[in-house]
């Protein structure tokens, strides 16, 4: 008797944990899916955090070198951008076309209309 309940009680644990796993991988794509659309909106404007403090002041200063392709970012829609190891990362219909650093020259990934405003 005691053995039954032994392995009803391992079967059981068996199935609580497959439950718990189906319960957090179906969280986790919820996640993932929640995370995509708030990136989507967030990536629409140029946020300052985490970025050189070179390249905010090239992008947010009035008399700022990058100023004008700050301005062409938030009037176009296509464009994205994504702020990575202190760079900005900026994209046209997904693909890179740009890196903006802070001292260093900017790297042109792909030729595009933006190129031309440097």
């Amino acid at each position: 008797m005691t053995a039954k309940l032994r392995k009803n009680s391992n079967i059981c644990k068996f199935f609580r944990y497959i439950f718990d796993y189906i319960k957090f991988f179906s969280y986790l794509c919820t996640r993932k899916m929640q995370i995509d659309t708030t990136k989507n909106e967030v990536n629409r404007a140029l946020v300052a955090k985490n970025m050189c403090s070179h390249l905010q002041r090239k992008l947010f200063d009035a008399e700022g070198v990058y100023r004008v392709i700050r301005e062409e970012i938030e009037r176009d829609e296509e464009i994205t951008t994504v702020v990575r190891s202190r760079q900005l990362h900026i994209y046209r219909n997904g693909k890179k076309i740009l890196v903006l650093a802070g001292k260093s020259a900017p790297k042109i990934i792909r030729e595009d209309k933006l190129n031309t405003l440097l």
